[in-house]
């Protein structure tokens, strides 16, 4: 039904336990092994380098991914800590902000860290396959990746005791 002939399922079940990242396409699909898995999804027309951006008076977007923008003058009694949600000081962010997908080289700073990660390592770390990759969502500030949407926060943009205003940015997926 996805449009794989008889080769090519065999090529895939014979790489599972094996070769992670061996990819086929269909016409309408893509299937890639990972680790013991084999994932398919539909074929994506949206090329890899779109971008969107979010001004600063944005409090909720829907395209590509629903994200609620909320700025707040004091802090919340107590912080929301999940990977869905984020806390950024708003002094240190440059609008528009911009989402887009990783790029080969991209590094950024984790929260509580102080030096560089690249993004590949972090995927590696949370053992993301290709198309959790390829659907991972990266939100900038001026050039600067401050969050990897439902993964981790960069460091650079975390509020501290001298934050004075706060933006809340709720990942709805």
């Amino acid at each position: 039904p996805y449009g794989f002939n008889s080769d090519t399922t065999d090529t895939l079940f014979n790489n599972i336990g094996g070769t992670s990242g061996t990819t086929c396409l269909s016409q309408t699909h893509q299937a890639v092994v990972s680790r013991n898995k084999i994932v398919i999804v539909p074929h994506t027309n949206e090329p890899d380098d779109t971008t969107y951006h979010i001004d600063e008076n944005d409090t909720e977007i829907f395209c590509p991914i629903h994200l609620k923008i909320e700025r707040l003058d004091t802090m919340p009694a107590t912080l929301k800590t999940d990977t869905h949600t984020a806390y950024f000081d708003a002094d240190k962010i440059q609008f528009p902000l911009t989402l887009r997908h990783w790029q080969q080289g991209d590094t950024f700073v984790p929260f509580g860290m102080r030096g560089r990660k690249k993004i590949s390592d972090l995927f590696v770390d949370k053992k993301l396959d290709l198309v959790e990759k390829s659907q991972t969502w990266l939100m900038t500030s001026n050039d600067q990746i401050m969050w990897v949407l439902g993964i981790q926060t960069d460091n650079r943009f975390r509020i501290t005791s001298g934050t004075r205003h706060l933006i809340r940015i709720t990942f709805l997926a």
